[in-house]
């Protein structure tokens, strides 16, 4: 092990230093890159949200949180919703560092993904044991809301209402409404001449 930058963790497990974990991140983004829609995108990709989850270095999870959505971006066709879910997981992150760079990857893919990132951040918000978490995820959704276009913040709006939540004060607080059933799905024309008949 002369010359390694590995070193014992606490437990006895051989962990890699930061410099290496770094590394690792870059080669997982390169590789996801160069391998779109390929077994080796997916690999790279997985590679990337667990390193974001795992509990090294701040510093490596920021980094892998930025690569992950600098790979959802660029491949749009390939976009991962159990991806976007682990960015949207580490805006609850109890180091700050990490869950505001989560919090901005968030905005970014909400801009360009808007129908596919925003219902999974509402879904965390309530699916959220932890209270501080979900007021951080809270706060992404608000900040989207308020920096969105007349026309985004009409889709936003119908977003959040169908996900039973409930917009006050321009969404500076969004909070779980139980009390609102969830609208009932509208049948195509083709099931009511069905129902109707020739009458």
């Amino acid at each position: 092990m002369c010359g390694s930058v590995s070193h014992i963790h606490p437990k006895g497990v051989i962990r890699k230093s930061p410099a290496e974990e770094l590394a690792r991140v870059h080669i997982l983004a390169k590789l996801a890159d160069e391998g779109v829609a390929s077994r080796r995108f997916t690999i790279a990709v997985s590679g990337l949200s667990s390193l974001v989850e795992r509990g090294c270095e701040a510093e490596v999870r920021e980094c892998a949180i930025w690569g992950l959505m600098n790979t959802l971006l660029g491949n749009p066709r390939c976009i991962n919703d159990g991806s976007i879910r682990v960015i949207v997981r580490a805006i609850g992150d109890s180091d700050d560092s990490v869950s505001t760079t989560a919090e901005s990857a968030a905005m970014v893919l909400a801009k360009d993904f808007v129908e596919r990132a925003v219902p999974i951040l509402l879904e965390e918000i309530s699916d959220s044991g932890e209270k501080e978490a979900a007021n951080k995820m809270r706060s992404t959704v608000s900040t989207i809301f308020q920096l969105s276009s007349t026309k985004e913040k009409a889709k936003l709006e119908a977003i959040i209402r169908r996900y039973g939540m409930d917009l006050e004060g321009g969404l500076k607080s969004v909070r779980m409404r139980r009390d609102i059933p969830m609208p009932p799905k509208k049948a195509s024309p083709h099931k009511m001449l069905r129902r109707t008949g020739s009458d």
